[in-house]
């Protein structure tokens, strides 16, 4: 598992600051919800903490190592990106495409050795998907394909897992089943989001964004309360707490427009 540290990160873009002095940390393990709505910098953030993007300033750091010195393949092993528009236009099998996260650890011209396919087999068993290796991606669903996007950082061997809306285009059973698997995952995880609920029940800690500056840091019950939603979303929300098995505390309810 991975530690990751983000301190006083920022981005421009056409003389535009889109991320602002941002600092957040995700314990090992942890499941962090990166919250904001369009436009406050989540996705440009979390190309940054990739290396996607180089940021103007600030760090970022994976168990104590600066990202930006570990050399390509390390990071690769180190991190692994699940966009949202992450498909293909191939129709491979579900197994070919997880066997890519094992290209950082594979020769330039070396095919699979026996512990790639090892390490493929247990990332699809892990989230759920063994029993489709071998089914043709266009004949998946969106919820099946997520997971296989999942196997594939996992594969990867990735310790830290950075993931941009994975809950789009999937309807709310395949939502909540995403969610569960990985708050169950035994790795660092950030995933951008719009969904309120979602992140108050799943979360570990959520970081609210707006304009490109942290607003609210903090676990679901001390971060969300109704005044920073309205603040934040321009909504009502009434924000309850729960001891309901599987939420993190706090569940929230939207009411209406501000």
């Amino acid at each position: 598992m991975s530690a990751l540290a983000v301190e006083g990160v920022s981005w421009s873009a056409q003389a535009r600051r889109i991320v602002d002095d941002v600092s957040l940390r995700a314990e090992p393990g942890s499941l962090v919800g990166l919250l904001g709505p369009n436009g406050s910098g989540k996705s440009s953030l979390l190309r940054c903490i990739a290396q996607l993007r180089r940021p103007d300033g600030g760090r970022v750091a994976y168990d104590g190592s600066a990202a930006d010195s570990l050399h390509r393949r390390a990071l690769a092993r180190a991190v692994a990106v699940v966009d949202q528009e992450a498909s293909t236009e191939v129709d491979v099998r579900l197994r070919d495409v997880v066997a890519l996260g094992r290209v950082p650890h594979r020769d330039r011209w070396g095919g699979l050795t026996a512990r790639d396919e090892a390490a493929v087999e247990q990332a699809m068993g892990q989230v759920g998907v063994g029993h489709l290796g071998d089914r043709r991606w266009s004949t998946l669903s969106g919820g099946e394909r997520q997971r296989a996007h999942l196997a594939r950082g996992l594969a990867q061997g990735a310790r830290c897992l950075l993931l941009d809306e994975p809950t789009n285009h999937l309807d709310v059973r395949h939502q909540l089943e995403l969610f569960e698997l990985l708050a169950a995952l035994p790795v660092t995880t950030v995933a951008a989001l719009h969904d309120l609920p979602l992140a108050a029940r799943f979360c570990d800690r959520v970081v609210v964004l707006m304009s490109g500056r942290v607003v609210a840091d903090g676990p679901p019950v001390e971060a969300l309360t109704p005044a920073l939603i309205e603040r934040v979303y321009g909504v009502r929300a009434a924000v309850a707490a729960t001891g309901a098995a599987g939420w993190k505390g706090v569940e929230v309810t939207y009411l209406g427009l501000a």
